[in-house]
């Protein structure tokens, strides 16, 4: 028997060592997780749009088998198991029930199907199904009705976003959410109607950094509590209907670098606090705080900024007019340390 040519063989030990190198780095797709995803892009249909591109026309078998490599997927590379699918801005429409073979995809950490069209259908209670997300985006897509208890079920998320829907919190409620995702990092509810004060309760998301609830019909008092969210670096509760005026405990918020509260029912307050205090002659006077605030005015502006230091502050205020939209406060946190006391 002829022995193999030198060429042959090295030509066969590069095509088997390229093709072992990338299933190194490019993990092969489960057949019943491909399949899944076939199936979901089927229920959809791809709409012209004139911001995004239609990632699922990737998805298909003739061109491409490996889902892992397809638009908007990413999978483990160890395992290969669907890991994360990004449809933001696909220029999708349609609807999702709880018999969607999206839920199939039980491996999920991050899922995120925002500005989109799904045709003010409910979010289906099966998206407990997806027990692993820790990012969850379906902000701008047009659901609408109650936001399902089971999306409580979802312990693991640090982000969640369902801002711009017409979806309702009331059962479950705000409180309820807060009780059981205790590991939310960044809640956005914008424009979602909550319709009831903000919970006290909201105090013990420890772990919380930007928290964004605009025009969601909230009311009553704000609680002390949110001066325990020690991590919290950006908040907004503007256009809600508030009572009273901001807690004192936002002074705890070493982490805050922007709070904004325009058109809230306590925005006047505020306002008033700052001008007699600039009546008073606040040059000579020593507060506890040590922040910069500044108060931006919309339209023509009004820009207040007030540095409040432990020891010393200086303020430089100028007045503009202004249209009377309402306002946004946005406090800077910016620790300033001088060598003497007063």
């Amino acid at each position: 028997m002829n022995p193999l040519p030198m060429g042959f063989l090295t030509l066969s030990i590069y095509l088997t060592f390229s093709s072992s190198l990338f299933h190194l780095t490019h993990p092969l797709c489960h057949n019943n997780e491909r399949s899944a995803l076939l199936q979901f892009k089927q229920t959809l249909l791809i709409i012209e749009c004139d911001i995004g591109y239609p990632k699922t026309a990737s998805w298909n078998l003739e061109e491409n088998s490996e889902c892992c490599s397809w638009d908007g997927v990413k999978c483990n590379e160890d395992t290969g198991y669907v890991i994360e699918l990004d449809l933001t801005w696909s220029c999708l429409q349609g609807s999702i029930n709880s018999s969607s073979t999206l839920f199939n995809l039980v491996h999920l950490q991050s899922l995120s199907l925002s500005h989109n069209d799904f045709g003010y259908s409910q979010i289906p209670s099966a998206v407990k199904n997806l027990s692993k997300l820790s990012n969850l985006d379906l902000s701008h897509s047009n659901f609408s009705g109650q936001i399902p208890s089971e999306m409580l079920e979802l312990s693991r998320l640090e982000s969640l976003d369902l801002s711009a829907n017409s979806l309702l919190l009331r059962q479950p409620s705000l409180k309820s959410v807060v009780e059981k995702l205790t590991k939310l990092k960044k809640l956005d509810l914008n424009w979602i109607n909550i319709s009831s004060s903000i919970p006290n309760n909201l105090g013990n998301l420890s772990s919380l950094t930007h928290l964004s609830l605009i025009e969601c019909q909230l009311q009553g008092v704000i609680p002390s509590s949110l001066g325990n969210l020690s991590k919290l670096a950006f908040l907004d509760i503007s256009s809600n209907e508030f009572l009273g005026d901001l807690p004192i405990s936002i002074a705890n918020l070493a982490s805050l670098q922007q709070l904004s509260v325009s058109s809230c029912q306590f925005s006047d307050q505020v306002q008033s606090s700052l001008k007699k205090r600039e009546d008073q002659g606040l040059e000579s006077s020593t507060f506890a705080f040590d922040w910069k605030i500044v108060l931006t005015g919309f339209v023509s502006g009004l820009i207040v900024g007030v540095i409040l230091g432990n020891e010393y502050f200086t303020k430089i205020v100028e007045w503009f007019a202004t249209n009377n939209l309402g306002w946004q406060l946005k406090i800077a946190i910016k620790r300033k340390t001088r060598g003497h006391r007063n």
